[in-house]
Parts: structure tokens; sequence; C-alpha cells
């Protein structure tokens, strides 16, 4: 039953094939095109390449939480599936609150909006690691949730306002790559960070906010030198 789930991306087919509309672009000689799009190779900017590296270890931590919330509710004697099911039901809802909300968070935010975004992840690596209560879990939970639906929307951006149209397709395949390629490598970067903190998966995750906060402080450099 469960993978009869895979038939809703029947329905997402047949909306890609009947309602998005597909333009042919318009043609243009070489001497209409401006000199930034004259370049033949694909020259990706030091805040994107940043991006593509954090988006890695964003969802290489990401995914484990949600695979695993029922052994950490159960080892805290805070609950088991069903409670994991809720906190994750309300993880997704927070996830679609802040997907709606990137617009107005980028227009209020501006060119902060990575680095705030990345403070939160730390701090919510680091609230996950002392599940006091249920209730201070869920919100670490949804904190995590929050800023792994905001940060891909962030990078799409930069590869849409950054790069020449005709590499706009193989920069997104490669980001695409690399969020798959975190989700495959997460049991695996688990197991080397639960072996560093010898065992200790609160220590785990305490280890998971301090990487994001490093990634914080290298986009403000990144912001600050940007500005500069």
């Amino acid at each position: 039953n469960t993978f009869l789930l895979y038939g809703l991306f029947v329905i997402v087919l047949l909306c890609v094939l009947f309602f998005i509309p597909y333009d042919q672009p318009k043609e243009t000689t070489l001497s209409q095109t401006p000199k930034s799009h004259q370049r033949s190779q694909l020259v990706l900017p030091i805040q994107l390449i940043f991006g593509y590296i954090a988006i890695f270890f964003i969802y290489a931590q990401y995914f484990i939480i949600p695979t695993t919330i029922a052994f950490y509710l159960a080892s805290h004697q805070l609950g088991g599936v069903v409670e994991a099911g809720f906190i994750s039901g309300i993880g997704t809802l927070v996830m679609a609150v802040a997907s709606v909300s990137f617009p107005y968070l980028r227009k209020w935010l501006k060119k902060w909006l990575t680095t705030v975004t990345l403070l939160i992840g730390a701090l919510a690596f680091i609230i996950y690691a002392f599940p006091v209560n249920i209730g201070v879990l869920t919100f670490g939970y949804c904190a995590t949730t929050m800023i792994s639906a905001i940060f891909p929307i962030t990078i799409t951006m930069k590869i849409t306002e950054s790069l020449p149209q005709k590499h706009i397709a193989a920069a997104s395949a490669i980001f695409t790559s690399i969020i798959y390629l975190g989700q495959f490598l997460s049991p695996y970067y688990q197991a080397l960070i639960v072996k560093l903190t010898s065992g200790n998966i609160e220590g785990t995750y305490i280890a998971f906010g301090i990487i994001v906060l490093i990634l914080a402080i290298i986009d403000m450099i990144l912001v600050r030198k940007q500005t500069n």
C-alpha cells in the first residue's frame, strides 16, 4: 500500500503535460546576446557553489530526523509511532507555510535571508538535541523542516537570477543531484558523526547544529564581501 503512493505522480504527469505552457524560446543572434550570456562554459558564482555545499549538509542531516524520530521519541520515553506521525504531520504543514511565505521573507530579509535561515537551522538542531518534552522536540523538528523548505527555494532563485538561461538547466540538475546525494549518504554521514561523538545521539545533533552554524558564518562573510 505504501508504494501505491507513487501513483500520485500520474496526476503530476498529467498536470505537466496538459497545464504547463511550453513556449518556444526566442531566437537571438550572437550580436544581440549580452556578453555575459555568450560564455560557452558553465561558470558558477561563489555563492551558488556555497549553496550547493550547504544544501548537501542540510539535507544529509535533515533526512536523518524524520526517519529516526519514532526511535528518538521512544528512547526518551516521549511516545512512539503515533506521536512520530503527528509531529511529522505538523512539520509538513510548517514546510508548506514556510514555502508560501518565502517571497515575503525574501522581501523583508533581502540578502540576509540565507544567513538567517542557516542560523535558525543551527538553533533547531541544538534544540532537537535536548528533548525536554514533546513540545520542545516538536518545535525543534518543525524548525528543521522550515529551513529544509526555504533553503532550496533560495538556491533555485540564485540559479535563475545569476546564470544565463542556457545554463539554468545544467545548474538545476547539479542542484537536484546534490539533494539526492545528501539523502542517499545521510545514514553513512550519521554513522560517521555518531562515531566521532562516541555514540552519543544528543551530541550528534549538537554537532549537526555546529556544522550549520559554521555554514551560516561562511554565508555572512560571503554576503559582506559581495556588498563591499
